[in-house]
C-alpha cells in the first residue's frame, strides 16, 4: 500500500492517498481501524505498518480524541487525524468494501479547512 501527499494549487487542501493495495492490506487498515474505534489503541501511525510504502517524507497519524477535530496539518511532513471513537467506526466501515476486493474510491474522511483522506486501489478518484 502506497501513502503519499498530494499538494494541488491550494496548500490549503492537501489530499493524503492510500492507494496501491490488496485486499490483505485493505483487512489490515480496516482492522486497526476497528480496533481504535474499540479503544482498544488510542492511535495508528499509518506510516509506520510493515505493508506501507511512503512516497515523500509524510507521517500520516490516527488518533482517538474527546471530539472530532478533524485532520491538520502538524508539521512539514506530518498529517493527523484526531477522531472520536465512534467516528473511527464509521471510517473503519468505508473501508470495508476494499477488504471484499471493491474498487473504486472512498474519501475516508474530507474536509474543505485541512487535509482529506482519500483510499483508492488505483489512486484515482
Amino acid at each position: 500500500m502506497k501513502l503519499d501527499l498530494l499538494v494541488s494549487d491550494s496548500l490549503e487542501c492537501p489530499i493524503v492517498r492510500l492507494s496501491g493495495f490488496s485486499v490483505k492490506e485493505a483487512k489490515s487498515i480496516g482492522e486497526s481501524l476497528r480496533r481504535l474505534a474499540a479503544v482498544a489503541i488510542d492511535r495508528i501511525d499509518v506510516h509506520d505498518l510493515p505493508f506501507i510504502e511512503v512516497e515523500g517524507n509524510v507521517r500520516l497519524v490516527f488518533r482517538i480524541g474527546d471530539l472530532d477535530k478533524g485532520s491538520r496539518i502538524l508539521d512539514s511532513k506530518t498529517i493527523e487525524c484526531e477522531l472520536k471513537a465512534d467516528s473511527w467506526a464509521d471510517v473503519a466501515s468505508l473501508v470495508e468494501p476494499f477488504e471484499s476486493g471493491s474498487q473504486g474510491y472512498q474519501w475516508l474522511f474530507h474536509s474543505p479547512e485541512g487535509p482529506s483522506i482519500l483510499m483508492s486501489p488505483d489512486g484515482e478518484w
